[in-house]
């Protein structure tokens, strides 16, 4: 069971779409085979000739590979990326479109900027996640990556490990930065703001990457 799983995309764009601002089409692109990176044989993410429409997405899925979705800089999309629900629970976050991430410990929370909040940044932490609003991205729900130890899950886990997928089916909420769960406030007030270019994602290594999307610096969370 390691197939990505093109309904739930769907489900996820579904949802994701129904109250969108006018004009917004979800930045999607190639991820590799179960993994998080792009697939660069396609070109920069970041370009519009690597853009996928959602029926190229489904097919690139069913094809075996993974999706990725980005909030650029024009967009409206924010993506709180949450590493620890423990740390950050469901509880931290306003109502919106949730996603289990693949650990099925933490969870993206997606919102649209709200019309009239300060413009939410980039927000890096230490190991708490990351606000991702300016080119950045996270794996889209249907993506299948491997997970790091899923037998250090709880039995009733296990079976969706490697698995991002839909954990609440609703549309985005409008958040404004003031709104941000307290832990990304914090560290935004401390003046930290994560480069355009890093893909940092949950679970696993933190990445820079330059102006094409090539890794090139790791740490671990």
């Amino acid at each position: 069971m390691s197939d990505p799983r093109p309904d739930e995309l769907v489900k996820f764009i579904d949802a994701l779409t129904e109250t969108a601002p006018d004009g917004y089409e979800p930045w999607l692109f190639r991820c590799e085979h179960q993994g998080k990176d792009p697939k660069l044989s396609y070109g920069s993410w970041k370009d519009e000739s690597a853009r996928m429409t959602v029926d190229e997405a489904v097919d690139w899925m069913r094809g075996g590979g993974n999706v990725g979705i980005a909030a650029t800089a024009d967009g409206p999309l924010v993506n709180v990326d949450v590493d620890d629900d423990e740390a950050t629970t469901l509880d931290d976050v306003k109502d919106t479109l949730l996603v289990r991430s693949r650990s099925r410990t933490g969870f993206h929370a997606i919102y649209f900027e709200a019309e009239d909040s300060d413009e939410v940044p980039n927000i890096p932490t230490e190991n708490a996640g990351e606000v991702r609003a300016n080119w950045q991205y996270v794996v889209a729900p249907g993506s299948y990556v491997p997970a790091d130890d899923p037998e250090a899950l709880p039995p009733e886990k296990q079976d969706l490990a490697g698995y991002y997928t839909v954990l609440e089916d609703r549309p985005p909420a409008r958040i404004s930065l003031e709104e941000l769960p307290q832990v990304f406030l914090d560290y935004h007030q401390q003046g930290g703001e994560a480069d355009v270019d890093r893909d940092d994602m949950p679970g696993t290594h933190s990445t820079t990457r330059d102006a094409e999307g090539t890794p090139t610096t790791h740490r671990p969370h």
